[in-house]
């Protein structure tokens, strides 16, 4: 049993913090989650290969984009927005992984937290100038990445990824 509280002592923590600080907008966070960060998502990290990435058995529908190559998770793994994915860049070397409905971040973030409870998650959180309805924080034990949160309008960080601090170039 303490294993299990273990495990799950981010996600405790937060809701403890939410507790505090008046309570979610959203709903709590679903216990026994795997998490997307700090590197990866299970044997997924950013950097490797796409032929690695694809032996992992995690991943279907590849989509080109320009010169880059997106997937989708298997439907195992949980729902993901249309537009969110897998991305491998020019390179075909893995640079972001968006999370499905069945992830959270290693410090206790999941689909459909508010923005001001994602805040005391990571507090170095900031809103990205050219887009307002997309967030930015470092990762916490990975200087080489970020996380995204992006919005909807009701302030609810609907969905997230983990991003290589390299941006991808695809072109058009």
């Amino acid at each position: 049993m303490n294993k299990l509280v273990g495990k799950f002592a981010p996600v405790l923590a937060l809701a403890a913090a939410v507790s505090v600080l008046g309570g979610a907008t959203a709903s709590a966070a679903p216990a026994g989650l795997p998490y997307l960060g700090p590197d990866g998502y299970k044997s997924l990290k950013l950097g490797m290969s796409e032929a690695d990435a694809l032996a992992t058995g995690l991943l279907t529908e590849q989509e080109q984009i320009g010169s880059c190559v997106s997937y989708r998770f298997v439907s195992s793994e949980g729902s993901m927005p249309a537009y969110s994915g897998v991305l491998f860049d020019e390179n075909r070397k893995l640079n972001s992984i968006g999370a499905t409905s069945r992830m959270l971040t290693r410090e206790g973030a999941w689909p459909n937290m508010h923005i001001k409870d994602v805040k005391v998650v990571y507090p170095q959180l900031t809103q990205d100038p050219d887009q307002p309805y997309l967030h930015k924080t470092p990762v916490p034990g990975n200087t080489n990445a970020k996380y995204h949160f992006v919005l909807d309008e009701h302030d609810v960080a609907y969905t997230f990824g983990l991003h290589s601090n390299r941006d991808a170039a695809c072109g058009a």
